[in-house]
């Protein structure tokens, strides 16, 4: 069985795909694949996908028509045959040592979290997660979760234990047009025991469109905070 499904879900990505792609096909050995799902894109990130997938055995493709990142990312789930699922978003860098780390830190836990870059190009700076690391169950992690909260909203960079997200049919929600990753975090936390939020910095999460939901001051913002607040309390409540 391989260790890791690395999914990467793409659209309309060509300025940062070979990026992307290269820092994941950096990491050595054949105990990962990954695959490369496209989301209809209408540039040329089909073709470059296309590159990948036949000079390296690692990577897999499929294509599709356009249903959102949602969808791309729950086929990828579908296809995946590792023990661990890791997502990367393609116009994101993973470190050489992203795979190593987090094998290495995970141990009997049932995600494990790595450091990240958030890399801002609009406004020119980074800044690196600044949490302690913890190893604990999620019970334990509740005192601690003001520190660890922003890391709750974001899937990639960590490790999420494949059996379980099948098992409770854990998927990312179609109907939603924001916040998905921190649907999906909080669905698989009610399911799982031990965390694991790891030392080193393993991915470079990059912000360069300024019209994403991301990066504006929106009405919908207040909306996310209200619904996260009933995710934490569907969270304590399964404890």
């Amino acid at each position: 069985m391989l260790k890791v499904s690395i999914i990467i879900p793409v659209y309309n990505a060509e300025e940062y795909l070979d990026e992307c792609m290269t820092s994941v096909l950096k990491m050595e050995g054949d105990f990962f694949e990954v695959i490369t799902i496209d989301d209809g894109s209408t540039d040329n990130s089909l073709e470059i996908l296309r590159k990948y997938s036949q000079t390296d055995p690692r990577v897999k493709l499929f294509s599709k028509k356009n249903t959102g990142a949602s969808d791309t990312r729950n086929i990828g789930i579908a296809q995946a045959k590792g023990k661990y699922i890791c997502f990367v978003d393609a116009d994101d860098i993973v470190m050489p040592n992203m795979l190593d780390s987090l094998l290495a830190e995970i141990g009997d836990a049932d995600i494990c979290v790595g450091r990240k870059i958030r890399w801002n190009q609009i406004k020119e700076f980074s800044r690196t997660d600044g949490w302690e690391p913890f190893r604990g169950t999620v019970k334990e992690l509740k005192s601690h979760y003001r520190t660890y909260r922003r890391s709750m909203r974001g899937a990639t960079g960590r490790l999420y234990r494949t059996d379980i997200i099948r098992k409770y049919d854990i998927r990312f929600r179609e109907n939603c047009t924001y916040a998905e990753d921190m649907y999906f975090n909080y669905d698989y936390f009610c399911h799982i025991d031990k965390v694991c939020f790891a030392d080193p910095t393993v991915y470079t999460y990059r912000i360069h469109n300024p019209e994403s939901l991301s990066t504006k001051n929106a009405p919908f913002f207040l909306e996310q905070w209200r619904n996260e607040m009933k995710c934490i309390d569907k969270l304590i409540e399964s404890l």
